[in-house]
């Protein structure tokens, strides 16, 4: 974006000004610059992502709220089990996120249906995917596919009842809920550390991909040894820009080369005034 604006600019400078017209021809060209630029800036924006997902098994209730990303209209999650899915929703419902969720987990599990003691009513917390060892592999992964490759992205990691260490294409992050309570506690409220973790800028690699692992902790108990995970939420960093581009540079440059077209503009119709006037151009 850059390139292009500045490339209009300096064709502007360079080009011929015929006498009593040049004033209209640059300012014909200063607006056409500010609609180059709106339009880059409408082609960013229509870049922005946000996916929402919740991971259960197939038969148990998607959660419908608002989590730690987005806003109280970003509502839409995507109910996915441990077979992954292919072009999710986007977290508004509408089609066209390209982005695709695979797991290594091999099976799903809900509290909202089995524990009667301790009923649990987050319909994010409550259910989970989970594994163990990955067949003996190492650790389980989680790949979100369909990304802009080398862009960053915020990355939101629910808990699935048991304490976790994650990586995120390397960035390391951490839950440790209390398995009790967490599913019975509602957002805004949730804990980060506790019930969620935050990844504000992450990554995707080369293909756009990102690799989640987790595991437990060394220090679980044996019975707390399942690698799980609930939900997960992943969002365009740069807010709808591309993250190649940041916002103050862009709309700095967008000033800097429309004032000087406008300069350019004020010092053909000087010229002309003068030649007008009998007189001698101005430098």
């Amino acid at each position: 974006m850059y390139q292009q604006l500045t490339d209009f600019i300096n064709k502007s400078r360079m080009a011929p000004r015929p006498g009593r017209n040049s004033s209209l021809h640059l300012n014909s060209r200063l607006l056409a610059a500010v609609a180059l630029f709106g339009s880059l800036l409408v082609t960013g924006n229509a870049q922005a992502l946000l996916v929402n997902i919740d991971f259960q098994p197939a038969d148990s209730q998607v959660y419908t709220g608002q989590g730690i990303l987005g806003d109280a209209s970003d509502n839409f999650w995507n109910s996915i089990d441990y077979t992954g899915a292919t072009d999710l929703l986007l977290s508004n419902g509408s089609a066209g996120s390209g982005v695709s969720v695979s797991t290594s987990m091999g099976a799903s599990y809900s509290n909202l249906r089995s524990d009667t003691q301790y009923p649990r009513t987050n319909t994010l917390l409550a259910d989970r995917v989970f594994g163990t060892d990955n067949g003996g592999l190492g650790p389980e992964t989680i790949t979100v596919s369909g990304l802009a490759p080398n862009s960053a992205y915020s990355v939101a990691l629910y808990n699935g009842f048991y304490a976790q260490s994650y990586s995120v294409n390397g960035q390391p992050a951490a839950t440790d809920p209390v398995a009790d309570s967490s599913a019975n506690t509602d957002f805004p409220n949730w804990t980060s550390g506790v019930e969620y973790d935050l990844l504000s800028y992450v990554l995707s690699d080369n293909y756009g991909r990102l690799v989640i692992q987790t595991t437990p902790p060394n220090n679980s108990p044996t019975i707390l040894k399942n690698t799980a995970i609930a939900g997960l939420q992943v969002q365009s960093a740069s807010q709808g820009l591309p993250s190649d581009v940041p916002v103050p540079s862009a709309l700095y440059l967008f000033a800097t080369g429309i004032l000087g077209l406008a300069g350019i503009a004020r010092r053909g119709k000087a010229r002309q005034t003068a030649r007008a006037d009998g007189g001698q151009s101005p430098l």
